[in-house]
């Protein structure tokens, strides 16, 4: 009797086994992008789905800064679809490059790039205040463009700088896609839009709007204008300045920081206070917004999104090459 009630687990032992050796190798695999600096976020299954459904189409990556982490600001990049996020560097405003091989941002005072990986860092120019505000790549990708205080600085790969405009407080910057228009948010919550000179200087218009932010669309025609309780997104065509489209965030969640990727069809913005602060992609086509980001700290969002075929080629190997496991 006691031989046999000693028999009866032996059938399990197998099962039992290779279940631990699953969740060994699942341990190990989860260090090792931990190691990498890749953290798993907190997604509910729902809007995780709603996301991978997303990437079908928007297949791109967001980088965007974090406050509330053990090095205070630090950047974070995460691909479109996915519940892991992986920090880069120290730093804060993070933007793409045109071709999204590289990331400009600000480390203190200095204005900095890396490559998508968060390799080969670089200092280009040192602004002449503690905390420079507004950052973007120049269309051309061959100059940053950044708020140094009362002034608007550009700087090149060689580090030599310029002064763009002067006597005015930017807040916020955007470009169409051949560099010939520009939407700026200035201090005093002014929307102000602006035709790129061909020396490559800036002449402003007329205030249009109150607001903190503002984005312009790729093709140049239309530009965001965020309510002033940051409850509706509206695009305004850029001539006639009526309302073209409406985002309207979930009940409780308003926006901030947005900005339009070099796709037409995909913007990104954040949740903020009361909200967690996340990051959501807003999709021109239906007007829907997904959240893509669920760290409840996050601002300054950037989306970066393959706009041809050549460029979705080979997508998934571009995928693990950008991670690091190719």
């Amino acid at each position: 009797m006691n031989c046999c009630a000693m028999s009866t687990p032996f059938p399990h032992t197998f099962i039992f086994r290779a279940l631990g050796l699953a969740a060994a190798i699942l341990i190990a695999v989860v260090g090792a992008w931990e190691g990498r600096g890749w953290l798993r976020m907190a997604a509910p299954r729902s809007e995780l789905r709603t996301a991978r459904k997303l990437a079908d189409e928007c297949r791109g990556w967001v980088v965007f800064q974090r406050e509330r982490t053990n090095l205070a600001e630090s950047i974070f990049v995460a691909p479109v679809g996915s519940r892991w996020v992986r920090r880069l560097a120290a730093g804060r405003y993070p933007r793409w490059s045109p071709d999204g091989r590289w990331i400009a941002f600000f480390q203190s005072s200095n204005v900095c790039v890396m490559t998508a990986e968060g390799r080969k860092f670089r200092v280009l120019a040192s602004a002449r205040v503690p905390k420079p505000h507004a950052l973007e790549f120049h269309p051309s990708g061959e100059e940053i463009w950044f708020a140094d205080g009362g002034e608007l600085r550009a700087v090149g790969w060689t580090g030599r700088s310029r002064t763009v405009l002067t006597n005015v407080a930017v807040r916020g910057l955007g470009f169409s896609a051949d560099g010939r228009r520009a939407m700026l948010a200035l201090a005093g919550h002014r929307i102000v839009a602006a035709e790129v000179q061909t020396n490559g200087t800036l002449k402003l218009g007329p205030v249009l709007h109150r607001g903190c932010s503002a984005a312009i669309s790729p093709d140049g025609e239309g530009y965001t204008h965020l309510g002033g309780r940051h409850d509706v997104l509206r695009i305004r065509h850029w001539s006639t300045h009526q309302v073209q489209v409406e985002f309207r965030p979930p009940e409780g969640y308003p926006v901030d920081n947005e900005a339009w990727s070099h796709h037409p069809r995909w913007l990104v913005c954040c949740s903020e206070w009361p909200a967690p602060a996340d990051v959501w992609v807003l999709d021109m086509a239906t007007t829907g917004m997904v959240r893509v980001v669920w760290t409840a700290d996050a601002k300054r969002a950037d989306l970066w999104v393959a706009r041809s075929s050549r460029e979705t080629t080979g997508w998934w190997r571009w995928w693990l090459r950008r991670i690091g496991l190719e």
